[in-house]
């Protein structure tokens, strides 16, 4: 009940940071385009709050050692706990370093020539390259096809999948045994939820201010949700 308690405040405070950090959307384009500039607040703050994500899940993940859930997974003989938080540790580590294009700026890198050519940003990272692009060079959104494997998009699935459709999911009696025997993590759907007040915000302040860089104020409430989460599932009895 005490964790429970817990999980409510901590989805609430989140809440409250999550809309606060949307105020600068109401701001003029060019302030909003200064807080949201590459390596910029809002895209240091995401880097780091996907590292602490990213630490706090493999915490998790030595923490489900112990957890019967842990040992209900037909991975048990290769891995010494939960697999699919150990996962989650790696793909929000992989955010972290996209962020930051694993360290370019900060080692001072050059980005390769072969890279630069299909860069948006002519950085060393996946998610700025054209292939992975959500505009095309004439800055009009893509359709159909080139959709599919725009990353940001891609992103969004992956949040809205395990944040609120595993959860839901989990809740129906006849899933729940085989969701069990799978390797997929089952999360806290009261913080999950969050990814969906999101996504509806950044739609919505995205049309209201006319800036696609409210997008990055989004990654970086994304980033706030996923450490959120990472807490809830620390703080989850034990079976």
């Amino acid at each position: 009940m005490r964790s429970r308690r817990f999980v409510h405040v901590l989805a609430g405070v989140s809440l409250v940071v999550l809309a606060l950090a949307y105020l600068p959307s109401f701001a003029d384009p060019a302030s909003l385009r200064r807080w949201t500039k590459e390596d910029g607040p809002y895209e240091s703050v995401g880097a780091w709050l996907f590292l602490l994500a990213a630490a706090v899940f493999a915490l998790a993940y030595s923490r489900s050692r112990r957890d019967a859930r842990a040992r209900a997974y037909w991975t048990r003989r290769f891995l010494l706990g939960h697999p699919g938080l150990l996962a989650l540790a790696c793909v929000l580590l992989l955010a972290c370093l996209e962020e930051i294009s694993w360290g370019q700026r900060l080692f001072g890198i050059k980005t390769p020539d072969a890279i630069a050519r299909v860069n948006r940003q002519r950085e060393t990272n996946l998610h700025n390259l054209e292939f992975f692009h959500g505009h095309g060079q004439d800055h009009k959104r893509k359709s159909g096809w080139e959709l599919t494997h725009n990353l940001d998009r891609l992103f969004t699935v992956f949040n809205m999948t395990l944040g609120v459709a595993l959860p839901l999911a989990y809740r129906r009696a006849r899933l729940r045994a085989p969701l069990q025997r799978s390797a997929l993590p089952i999360l806290t759907l009261t913080v999950g939820a969050l990814f969906v007040v999101n996504y509806g915000a950044s739609k919505v302040l995205e049309r209201l201010a006319r800036e696609h860089a409210v997008v990055e104020i989004k990654e970086c409430n994304a980033a706030l949700v996923w450490l959120a989460l990472g807490v809830a599932e620390l703080v989850r009895p034990e079976d």
